[in-house]
């Protein structure tokens, strides 16, 4: 990444693709969150214009690590 790259992903944190999570930061044993987050999701960012080689089902397989699909190791 480039530095104005990171600049422009300063405020894109949890919220953005797994929607509001105060409840869940309040008591993350009883309130669940989004897990799996729709494509329409992530083309709003992973777009031709940011991520052109961006392909949804490739991405997703990535992302299921510990605390994001899978159990904690």
């Amino acid at each position: 990444m480039t530095h104005n790259r990171d600049l422009a992903l300063v405020n894109v944190g949890c919220e953005s693709c797994h929607g509001p999570g105060a409840a869940h930061a309040e008591n993350p044993e009883e309130v669940g969150i989004l897990r799996d987050t729709p494509a329409s999701t992530c083309v709003q960012c992973h777009n031709a214009q940011h991520s052109d080689l961006f392909d949804y089902e490739s991405y997703k397989k990535t992302m299921i690590v510990p605390g994001h699909g899978l159990p904690p190791r």
